[in-house]
């Protein structure tokens, strides 16, 4: 919103939106997989 037409601005915003979707689906996938095993274990 801030970048104003800069492009390099753009492509770095860009960037840092996948990064921080990427990690996202590592921590819930994390999460989930852990529960998986937990239960697994348990039973």
């Amino acid at each position: 919103m801030l970048a104003a037409g800069d492009q390099e601005k753009i492509d770095k915003a860009k960037k840092q939106l996948k990064y921080a979707l990427i990690g996202l689906i590592i921590a819930v996938s994390s999460y989930y997989l852990i529960n998986l095993l937990i239960n697994f274990w348990v039973n």
